[in-house]
């Protein structure tokens, strides 16, 4: 009767490894096929990354366009202008202008929230 009892505890470790290595080699495949998709999630992290820069460098355009920071040249002077009581003005953006540089920060920003909270997975 003990030799019974061991060949069927034998038995039950055989079938138990021949599940564990099936089961191994299911999670090998899957980790296989994943590998392409990881792939695709970091060229998309990267993509987000420059696009975030981008906008980032548009947003700080924007920024020295719309705040009055306008280099005053010698062709702006009264002399050359021909016109002895004008003033020396730098141009300062119209309201329309503004309107629409901030217009265009407010949609940058909500377009970089958005690709940071998929990018975090929220």
């Amino acid at each position: 009767m003990a030799l019974v009892e061991v060949a069927h505890e034998r038995d039950v470790s055989i079938a138990r490894a021949s599940e564990a290595e099936e089961r191994e080699r299911l999670i090998r495949d899957r980790l296989a096929s994943l590998a392409p998709l990881e792939r695709r999630v970091e060229d998309a992290e990267r993509r987000v990354r420059d696009a975030e820069r981008r906008l980032d460098e548009i947003s700080a355009r924007i920024e020295a366009a719309t705040g009055g920071e306008t280099p005053q040249t010698a062709d702006a002077s009264p002399e050359v202008a021909g016109d002895d009581d004008a003033e020396l003005r730098s141009p300062e953006p119209t309201d329309d202008v503004a309107r629409q540089a901030a217009d265009l920060r407010d949609r940058l920003a909500r377009t970089a929230a958005r690709k940071r909270a998929a990018r975090d997975g929220r």
